[in-house]
């Protein structure tokens, strides 16, 4: 892991930098941890195929995992001011173009990926022309037209972040085809002939070998409010998976019809803790003219004023400078900074950017480590209670007056017991397949598509009301599908445990041991918070389409795509649901597979023991010491496993990440 940074200047600021390099540093020991722990399983020949896949998830989440701001507000708000000052003040420049007027013409990504080389990737706005998702084009790195750059000449950079502007003149027809609503555009006479311009691209990606990017940090800067309305999917599909949300209203105009029209239209979706307002501009409300507590009070009114008009927290509204921040930073002023107010907001950012994903990564990673020695201490008791079986039945063979007849009924009941193994083995697995296709149908990507056929043909000549009413209809029955989901989910869990309780009986084990308990669901299969977002979907879906009884062609387009990003959504969401029916069901079936597969080798075990006490049974007491030394190897197998798993477990909770984080 590595957070130098290639440039002599002096290195970006500290409120985010200092908690996510902590985090990082964490992550990178949590990892080594996992990477010794599964070396210690193997040395003590423990790691299967299925504990070494779930240690290697857990090390790839830990390398992987990125925490993504996005900030959002309408045109000159100061979105890539407040980006220059949080990522590249210690420059003295604006890298990120700011300033008067439209900046920021297309969603753009700031991220770090130290394998690749730094560059801008953009992608073409015609794209939106195909039938292709964006989704889709995101992952096609043949889409995108790619700008390389020496990581140490950031001249070079901020002359590519400047094609991030671009605009082009367009014939209002392509303008209308691409999804714009030409009234919102600029408008350009030239011959006679009315254009407009758009923006040349639809997105931009910037890999940058920064300090906060490396340390797990992505931003996420939109352009102004009617890009939420051209680009669906990004309103729909990615502002909802975004760690905070930054919002930015103005403090010299307040917070206008517009800011809380699109607060209400677009973000209502996107859970309340997961949004923070920032109320930018301040330093325009001071004057020679005014004191220092009549300033004071002007902000706390506009602060109070636009938690109102939002419905949002007060403690969640920040009033800052985001320009008094840059010119502080730059300039190394700490006065200026701490009149800026920013590094509340990226003290409130740390707290509820980290906290929150840093208790899900940990838990994430403990889960691991408990399932890994679950499995493995599964394994160690399945030895063992072969061995305890084999004791006891060669105990009551040695004290048998008749040991013939004996090993006769022996061998008749293991012949038996093992064809009922055999059947049930194969009745679960056709139960489980039937379980998960019927999974698969409620949950099939299909059929959600089909829910929004109705909207989306009402988009096309239908009035406003009657597109609403299809489209909510139809979020509402993704919520039933979603909902007979969860329920269906008892019924493998039944054929689960009733298959143990079979092989419990037949192997004659108390039902209850560790390797023969009944499975649980899994927290993973809590659907609650995709309800959740289907509920805040289907309340403000209305909202998404103007107050009007006749729709332009324009009009019907943008609301095709809104219905269609909508629908992709909800996708998106039975596509999660059903993996994780997969894997849940898979995880279900495995401890009944492994009772089966032990009670079988024990049968094995048995059959082998009998023939060979048939044939010499004067070895009997010999081998029963034989045993019993196997049992207590394992026993003190059992031991240490315990033993490491709890010291790497309490190695990994020693660095809490959320002991790491900077409080507001």
């Amino acid at each position: 892991m590595s957070l130098d940074f290639s440039s002599n200047r002096s290195p970006p600021p500290q409120p985010l930098l200092k908690p996510m390099a902590l985090t990082a540093l964490w992550r990178h020991r949590a990892a080594k941890e996992i990477r010794r722990w599964q070396q210690w399983l193997a040395d003590e020949k423990m790691l299967n195929e299925s504990v070494a896949s779930s240690l290697l998830y857990a090390q790839d989440y830990l390398n992987k995992t990125r925490f993504t701001i996005a900030v959002v507000a309408d045109l000159s708000r100061g979105k890539s001011e407040l980006i220059n000052a949080m990522l590249f003040a210690h420059y003295g420049k604006k890298v990120v173009p700011s300033g008067a007027g439209r900046t920021t013409m297309c969603p753009t990504e700031f991220f770090c990926d130290e394998d690749l080389p730094q560059f801008v990737e953009l992608l073409p706005i015609e794209t939106r022309l195909q039938e292709t998702t964006f989704t889709e084009l995101y992952n096609h790195s043949g889409s995108w037209q790619r700008l390389d750059w020496d990581g140490s000449d950031i001249e070079v950079m901020a002359q590519h972040l400047l094609k991030v502007n671009a605009v082009q003149k367009t014939p209002v027809e392509q303008a209308q085809r691409l999804g714009f609503l030409t009234d919102d555009l600029f408008t350009v006479t030239q011959d006679d002939e009315s254009w407009v311009e758009v923006p040349v691209w639809r997105y931009a990606r910037v890999n940058l070998h920064h300090p906060l990017l490396t340390a797990g940090l992505s931003i996420l800067d939109t352009p102004g409010f009617n890009a939420l309305g051209y680009e669906t999917e990004l309103t729909h599909s990615i502002l909802p998976t975004v760690d905070a949300l930054i919002y930015m209203v103005s403090a010299n105009s307040g917070v206008t019809r517009t800011d809380q029209l699109t607060w209400h239209q677009y973000l209502s979706h996107i859970p309340e803790h997961n949004k923070i307002v920032a109320l930018n501009k301040i330093d325009s409300l001071s004057d020679s003219l005014s004191t220092t507590l009549e300033t004071q009070t002007g902000i706390l009114q506009q602060v109070e004023h636009c938690a109102k008009a939002l419905g949002m927290p007060k403690k969640q509204v920040f009033a800052i400078s985001a320009r008094e921040a840059l010119n502080a930073r730059a300039a190394h002023l700490d006065a200026l900074l701490t009149q800026s107010r920013l590094p509340l907001l990226e003290a409130a950012l740390t707290t509820q950017l980290l906290s929150n994903q840093q208790a899900s990564l940990k838990h994430q990673v403990l889960d691991a480590l408990a399932e890994s020695h679950r499995i493995c201490a599964r394994e160690l008791a399945g030895e063992m209670l072969q061995l305890k079986n084999q004791l006891d039945e060669l105990a009551g063979l040695n004290a048998s007056s008749n040991p013939e007849e004996v090993l006769s009924s022996y061998a008749s009941s293991t012949k038996k017991s093992y064809i009922l193994e055999a059947s049930l083995s194969q009745s679960i697995n056709q139960m489980m397949v039937m379980h998960a296709t019927r999974l698969s149908e409620i949950l099939s990507v299909h059929e959600f598509q089909n829910l929004f056929e109705a909207p989306m043909q009402a988009c096309q000549s239908a009035s406003v009301s009657t597109i609403k009413q299809q489209l909510k209809k139809s979020i509402v029955a993704a919520q039933s599908r979603i909902r007979l989901a969860s329920e269906e989910l008892q019924h493998p869990l039944q054929t689960a445990n009733s298959a143990l309780e079979k092989v419990n009986k037949l192997n004659g084990v108390v039902v209850g041991m560790g390797h023969f308990s009944s499975p649980q669901l899994s927290r993973h299969l809590d659907f609650n918070e995709s309800l959740n977002e289907l509920s805040r979907m289907e309340k403000t879906c209305g909202a998404q389409f103007p107050s009007l009884l006749l729709l332009s062609v324009a009009q019907r387009a943008k609301a095709a795509q809104v219905v269609s990003s909508m629908s992709l959504r909800c996708v998106q969401i039975a596509a999660e649901s059903n993996r994780l029916c997969e894997q849940w069901l898979a995880s279900l079936l495995e401890p009944v597979h492994h009772a089966i597969k032990l009670h079988q080798a024990l049968l094995l075990k048995r059959t082998d023991t009998l023939e060979r006490m048939q044939q010499a049974q004067q070895a009997l007491m010999q081998h029963v010491e034989h045993l019993k030394g196997q049992l207590n190897v394992y026993e003190q197998q059992m031991l240490r496993l315990n033993e490491r798993c709890e010291s790497a477990a309490a190695a990994i909770s020693s660095h809490q990440p959320d002991r790491l984080s900077i409080t507001r």
